[in-house]
């Protein structure tokens, strides 16, 4: 009973803060066109596809509370005809379901960048980038609790009318997200990186309920910096914070990655072991393996807040998967100096 009463509660609240409510990966180094759509071609080779899962919260609700699939591919193109300065195009799609299903939404966004490259070695980058798309949202009101159906001293009972106006339960319109990032290698130890997204540019109008109720726009900063020590392991401490309304999220940690392909094809293939700390107060324990061009990574969210008593510390359970093809080993400098995430 008190499972239930949490989860209508909660409901609730989430329903009045319904457009606060963006997907997050905690793995967001791996999900590239949904950090900064200025990330769209980032790579050294010609093409890059990428899966990201995420389930959430499982205890909460009997199926899943939380659940986000998205998918994305991107290609670098022009190099030979823009002196290898980059045009990237791609495609991201996005599939979330809140509240075991209660609430869809579907995103399916074009994306494009140019990718700058400054100096006579290239080792300098400036990257510019938009997605525009179609955004669909649906609710199933009956999955719903709703404050009309609590009756003190037993709980929740759905057979009662929910008292909603809810004019339309599935809404669709179109967004645009904008992005900026810079990289830098400033040799063979150091280099660095950092870029904003800004996303709901067009702050589209969502409501179920018929009233004006705007999509607030977020922000996406994100920073870092990788550090190669011998060709053996590369530290890679890096940041993202996020804002929307009043609404604030921030991730802060470092990733590892141990070289297992020796100091003649370096980092060909990698395992990666990073921790971090989500200011919503879960740590993020994270590791993976990637060789060539496959990367696959996997991560865990405990959950440290007051949500633990219902989630029973659950937290979140993540999945990516990345492919990337070879650059050109002919050229005398790399095509890209991209970050290592």
């Amino acid at each position: 009973m008190m499972k239930k009463i949490f989860l209508g509660v909660f409901c609730l609240i989430f329903m009045g803060n319904l457009k606060a409510q963006d997907i997050k990966f905690s793995q967001f180094y791996n999900s590239p066109l949904n950090l900064n759509p200025a990330l769209t071609g980032k790579i050294p080779g010609l093409m890059r596809f990428v899966a990201n899962y995420r389930n959430q919260d499982n205890p909460v609700v009997a199926a899943s509370a939380y659940s986000t699939l998205g998918a994305s591919a991107d290609f670098g193109l022009l190099r030979d005809r823009m002196n290898d300065n980059v045009l990237g195009v791609g495609l991201l799609v996005n599939s979330d379901n809140q509240g075991a299903g209660a609430l869809k939404t579907i995103q399916v966004y074009t994306s494009a960048a140019y990718h700058l490259g400054m100096g006579y070695d290239k080792k300098h980058w400036i990257s510019a980038g938009f997605q525009f798309g179609i955004v669909q949202r649906r609710i199933d009101v009956n999955s719903f609790y709703w404050q009309s159906q609590y009756v003190p001293n037993q709980g929740f009972d759905q057979t009662l009318p929910s008292l909603e106006n809810i004019q339309d339960n599935s809404i669709i319109y179109p967004n645009l997200n904008a992005g900026l990032f810079w990289n830098s290698n400033f040799n063979k130890v150091l280099s660095a990186f950092g870029g904003m997204g800004l996303f709901n540019v067009l702050k589209p109008k969502e409501s179920f309920e018929g009233d004006v109720a705007e999509r607030d726009l977020r922000v996406n900063g994100h920073a870092g910096v990788a550090i190669n020590i011998n060709n053996i392991v590369m530290l890679t401490p890096n940041a993202i914070y996020k804002q929307q309304s009043k609404a604030t999220d921030w991730i802060a940690g470092m990733q590892a990655g141990f070289n297992l392909s020796g100091k003649r094809n370096p980092y060909e293939m990698v395992v990666y072991v990073g921790g971090w700390y989500d200011g919503s107060k879960s740590f993020i324990a994270s590791t993976g393996f990637q060789y060539q061009g496959i990367q696959i990574g996997i991560s865990y969210d405990a959950t440290m807040n007051e949500l633990k008593m219902a989630n029973k510390g659950y937290g979140g359970l993540e999945l990516s998967l990345i492919y990337q093809s070879k650059g050109e080993e002919k050229k005398k400098y790399p095509l890209m100096h991209c970050p290592a995430f």
